[in-house]
């Protein structure tokens, strides 16, 4: 797939300008991989919540890396053209990123160690 074609190319643009025309390509050509980061990181999530449901620990901890992973990309590549909708994106994984931390709360036994 060839990322110079965005913008130069009639045809192409409007084909394709719904999935790659919020993306900020022009800026950083990595930014095209937001979707496909995206994609990923919501499949393995499903598969880790699906696949090892008698784990909390193993889900809370991979959630935290899954989420770590995408706060760092939005962070350092900035994908978007509009800086409220980069920020907006940050906001909802730092957020996730928070609720892993209440999951845990309520996951494990705090109670059982202190007596």
């Amino acid at each position: 797939w060839n990322y110079k074609k965005i913008g130069k190319d009639e045809e192409f643009d409007v084909n394709y300008d719904s999935l790659v025309g919020e993306l900020g390509i022009d800026r950083n050509p990595t930014t095209i991989l937001y979707y496909p980061i995206f994609l990923l990181r919501r499949a393995f999530f499903a598969a880790i919540i699906i696949g090892v449901p008698g784990y909390p620990g193993l889900q809370i901890v991979s959630s935290l890396i899954l989420s770590g992973i995408m706060i760092a990309f939005l962070v350092i590549i900035k994908p978007f053209k509009d800086a409220y909708t980069n920020f907006n994106n940050i906001n909802a994984e730092v957020l996730l990123f928070g609720n892993m931390g209440v999951f845990a709360l309520f996951t494990f036994d705090l109670d059982a160690n202190i007596s």
